[in-house]
């Protein structure tokens, strides 16, 4: 396994994480969620531990997304703690 410094791209309120050697694509933020980072499932190397939180975007799903029922869900993006 190769280890490297993630490279960085911001845009805006939006910032991306990815590797520097191929590119792929790990963590993505907000400055408007300061506390919050968007992990990206395919970048671990056994996902299977990770369990969603919420349901984002709800209203762009496709009508073959099942979501889980229990988890709170939001049509675009959820307003930040105390905002």
């Amino acid at each position: 396994m190769t280890v490297s410094f993630p490279g960085s791209y911001s845009c805006g309120t939006s910032r991306r994480g990815f590797c520097a050697e191929c590119g792929s694509r790990l963590f993505g933020g907000s400055s408007n969620m300061p506390g919050l980072v968007a992990v990206m499932a395919g970048s671990m190397d056994d996902p299977g531990w990770i369990e969603p939180g919420m349901s984002i975007f709800t209203e762009r799903a496709q009508p073959w997304s099942h979501m889980d029922p229990a988890l709170p869900k939001f049509p675009g993006r959820p307003e930040p703690p105390g905002g």
